[in-house]
Formats: C-alpha cells, sequence, structure tokens
C-alpha cells in the first residue's frame, strides 16, 4: 500500500515536471527545436508504464 501511495506521488511529480518543462520550452524554442523534449517525454511516460505493469 505505501508503495502504491509513493509511486503515485512520483507519478504526479513527473507530470507536473514534464508541463513545466513544456511552458520553458514553448517560450524559448520554436515547436521543431524540441525533439529532444519528446524523446524524454516518450521516455518517462514509458518508465511509467512500466512501474505500472510491476505495481501489481
Amino acid at each position: 500500500m505505501y508503495q502504491k501511495a509513493k509511486l503515485e506521488i512520483i507519478e504526479d511529480n513527473i507530470e507536473k515536471g514534464l508541463q513545466i518543462i513544456k511552458k520553458i520550452f514553448q517560450h524559448s524554442y520554436p515547436i521543431q527545436d524540441t525533439r529532444g523534449l519528446y524523446k524524454l517525454y516518450e521516455r518517462v511516460s514509458l518508465n511509467r508504464n512500466m512501474a505500472k505493469k510491476t505495481k501489481g
């Protein structure tokens, strides 16, 4: 139970962090220059999906 709650907190923090990063990138670079950001987003999404699979 504790592990599950901890994981959900981490996931929320990742989401918030990604939203902040997206805002920063949107203001400082044109969209086509954010490929690295999308790669990061994909990697984080993948990690979250892996975490969900191993959770139960």
